[in-house]
């Protein structure tokens, strides 16, 4: 009976081997593929996000630099801040820097000028035939430009001669002004935008003693009617007391306006007077420093040097009259 049991129980352990095997392998091939996990659901150590900083009141470049500090997670807010003003005084100093190249690029080619020593002159030489010692890739019949002097060409850049300045009077500007109100800063050139400026000033004054003027007119006209007919014309809704107020007060303010005009005047002459003493002196000064310019390159050439320089030559006689590379020598005299 033992003995059945235990036939029983290996056959069974067999047969459930036997059956397990294939189903196991089965299971294996028709296993679905393994989803991606996030980075999240990975147990992977990852660098820690920082925190969200708002940036309401942050300018754009301090918000900018905010979220690049947030992505080396290396600086904080007030840091970024600091940042920003950093890259900020950098952008002003480098366009400082523009400007003053560019300032010195106008003043270069205000006070040089570029020129081209040649005594040599060029001719054109048609070939009459083809000449069969020339290269076989050279095109026949066309036209052969060489130079007939073997002299130095020179190209630099040359100081101008310094201009003679027009001086302008600063009396005559102001006479002008006091003329015509303007005229003087337009005769001297420079400040001839503040023409419109006093046009536009004188203007607005004028218009306001007139409108003054014409209230004081209303009120003591209505004033005096008021004192010799005892009728009421204008302005029922004033009593005499306060239209007298209302005179007076138009009084003052046409007065106030009169000064104005008068004061805008005479600020237009001595600015114009004013604005052609700086002018001069502006010139003045570009005049000195163009002879001083002047003659700093004259005390360079008085010396003497000589100098080496490769350069390509130019053969006038032969058959291959075409340039080649060579040696020159120049005096500096």
């Amino acid at each position: 009976m033992a003995l059945k049991k235990i036939g029983e129980y290996l056959l069974f352990f067999f047969f459930s081997a036997g059956w397990s095997i294939p189903l196991c392998g089965q299971a294996v091939d028709t296993l679905p593929a393994p989803r991606e996990t996030s980075d999240s659901a990975r147990f992977v150590p990852q660098r820690a996000v920082p925190e969200a900083v708002s940036i309401d009141g942050m300018t754009p470049r301090e918000a900018i630099a905010l979220l690049e500090a947030q992505e080396e997670d290396t600086l904080s807010p007030r840091e970024a801040k600091k940042l920003a003003r950093l890259q900020k005084r950098e952008e002003k100093r480098h366009a400082k820097e523009l400007k003053k190249q560019e300032k010195l690029r106008r003043e270069v080619q205000e006070y040089f000028t570029h020129v081209v020593i040649d005594t040599s002159r060029a001719e054109v030489v048609p070939p009459a035939e083809p000449d069969p010692l020339l290269d076989s890739l050279s095109i026949p019949n066309t036209a052969e430009y060489h130079k007939d002097d073997s002299t130095m060409i020179g190209e630099a850049l040359m100081l101008k001669k310094p201009p003679a300045p027009k001086p302008k009077s600063a009396a005559h500007a102001a006479f002008l002004s006091a003329i015509v109100p303007g005229l003087g800063q337009i005769y001297g050139g420079s400040q001839w935008w503040m023409a419109p400026a006093f046009w536009g000033g004188m203007t607005g004054t004028l218009l306001a003693v007139s409108f003054y003027n014409g209230y004081y007119n209303d009120f003591r006209k209505e004033y005096k009617n008021r004192i010799l007919t005892g009728e009421v014309h204008e302005y029922e809704y004033y009593d005499d007391a306060t239209l007298v107020s209302q005179m007076q007060y138009a009084e003052q303010q046409r007065d106030l306006w009169i000064l104005g005009t008068v004061g805008v005047y005479l600020l237009n002459i001595l600015h114009a007077n004013v604005s052609v003493q700086l002018s001069e002196f502006r010139t003045q000064r570009k005049h000195r420093k163009m002879l001083e310019l002047q003659e700093m390159f004259e005390r360079q050439d008085a010396s003497s040097t000589l100098t080496f320089s490769p350069a390509m030559v130019y053969p006038n006689q032969g058959v291959n009259r075409y340039p080649a590379p060579g040696l020159q020598l120049a005096i500096h005299f």
